[in-house]
């Protein structure tokens, strides 16, 4: 089934229209980069040795200056952050090749006084710097950063990594849960956004479609074959009826098997949610994520009653429930039924948080929205969505921010995704799911494609 279809992936692109018509128009090593010497410290260490037990206080190399260790595009905004109390003076950009010192500037106090950070964090600005080379940052009394290039299609590597790396993200088949239904079904939902915005950047490489394929068959192994539910769970039968007719819509108009066994799955699902009176009740924006995709599908006046009942009633933003979210989207983007009013109320509220993320920002010394990463990509998922309807050099710079700390200009220095699009297994990212990765292609496909317009 995959096979015929796969190699139509532009005309597989979703066409934004409805509401949309109104909205829309407008560790050392070179595998790693960490070469080159840093600043010492030295902790005392109790160590054995041979028997007895004496005190020695052992060097650690611990980073104090951070940069992205993927690197830098020439011509967009370059920041290192610098961990220490009372920094002052300037700050350098070598070149690794000849040690010449291509850029001085003066270290910014980031920190806030409402900061919980263990020490002061100061930045500094080295967007000057556009020659393509490999380089360092040093400061006098934090040392020097890890080693990082300016380079064309620098996040090419972890783009098409991800892509790459996204059924092996799946969970093991038999620890499957109605947790994971869902966050796997937003995450499809989160690239099938970044194959409706930017849909020219996967003609290189059909591995997005065959791989959202592959992942609505795997899911439609978990439903039952008499009821319609997956385990049973109302939210999790809501997720999967939604994005199977999602799927249905965008892939099965060109193979009539994957619209007939992708409609059936969503109906039936459908069907046992109907059942489901007090579920309903007790969840009602899965039901609103379910009627929101149907009815771009079917244009049925039923559905289009649940889902304004649903936003007319609803007592909390939109973006505090990924149903609620998601279902939104579909809802601006459907032809059929929809209430012009209540788009444009959706769509002025998600511009309205648009703005508080940005200024909230502003104010973060690493320049994103919250060093939790789950908050953090939820967040900018909805500027992804905001900055393809309304670009923004402001936004831009916000989704840019948020993969050069993931990259390594964080707190510890840690780069969190490595050079082939996987995560590497620490605290921070022990939670992760596959929406991550749906919104990071989100993210990168945008900063892709502005690549091209110079933003800077």
């Amino acid at each position: 089934m995959k096979k015929r279809i796969v190699c139509l992936l532009l005309t597989a692109i979703l066409v934004m229209s409805g509401c949309g018509n109104h909205i829309f128009g407008a560790a050392v090593g070179k595998d790693t980069g960490l070469e080159g010497p840093v600043k010492w410290e030295t902790y005392l260490v109790e160590q054995p040795v041979l028997g007895g037990e004496i005190s020695l206080e052992l060097p650690v190399s611990i980073v104090r200056a951070m940069v992205d260790l993927n690197g830098y595009e020439p011509d967009r905004e370059k920041i290192a952050v610098f961990l220490g109390d009372d920094l002052s003076g300037d700050f350098r950009v070598v070149r690794e090749t000849d040690y010449k010192v291509v850029y001085s500037g003066t270290i910014q106090n980031a920190s806030m006084d409402s900061d919980t950070h263990d020490q002061k964090i100061s930045i500094g600005d080295f967007s000057a710097v556009t020659e393509p080379g490999t380089y360092y940052v040093e400061q006098d009394q934090v040392g020097r950063s890890y080693t990082f290039t300016i380079s064309e299609n620098v996040y090419e590597p972890v783009f098409n990594g991800l892509l790459d790396n996204i059924v092996a993200e799946l969970p093991q088949t038999e620890n499957v849960s109605a947790e994971d239904i869902c966050n796997i079904s937003f995450g499809m939902h989160s690239m099938m956004l970044a194959l409706q915005c930017h849909g020219v950047l996967f003609e290189k490489d059909n591995n997005l479609v065959a791989h959202l394929l592959e992942t609505a068959e795997w899911l439609m192994t978990f439903q039952d074959a008499k009821t319609g539910s997956l385990f049973e769970d109302y939210e999790a039968t809501a997720a999967f009826c939604g994005i199977l007719a999602q799927s249905a819509d965008a892939f099965g108009k060109y193979d009539a098997n994957v619209s007939k066994q992708f409609t059936a799955a969503s109906k039936k699902a459908w069907k046992w949610m109907e059942k489901q009176t007090q579920e309903a009740k007790e969840h009602p924006s899965a039901q609103f994520y379910a009627a929101a995709q149907l009815l771009k599908v079917e244009g049925t006046r039923s559905y289009a009653l649940l889902i304004e009942k649903y936003l007319e009633s609803r007592t909390t933003r939109i973006t505090e429930d990924k149903f609620a979210f998601y279902g939104s989207v579909i809802y601006l983007n459907t032809v059929k039924n929809t209430d012009r009013d209540l788009c444009t109320q959706i769509m002025q509220e998600l511009v309205n948080e648009t703005e508080e993320i940005s200024r909230k920002a502003k104010d973060n010394p690493y320049l994103i929205y919250s060093e939790d990463i789950t908050q953090n990509l939820q967040k900018v998922l909805l500027i992804c969505f905001v900055d393809y309807i309304t670009p923004s050099n402001e936004y831009a710079v916000i989704i840019e921010n948020t993969l050069h700390y993931l990259l390594g200009r964080n707190g510890t220095g840690t780069r969190y995704l490595d050079k082939t699009g996987s995560w590497i297994s620490v605290d921070a990212t022990a939670g992760r799911t596959m929406e991550w990765n749906g919104i990071l292609l989100f993210c990168l496909s945008d900063l892709l494609n502005d690549a091209a317009d110079d933003i800077k």
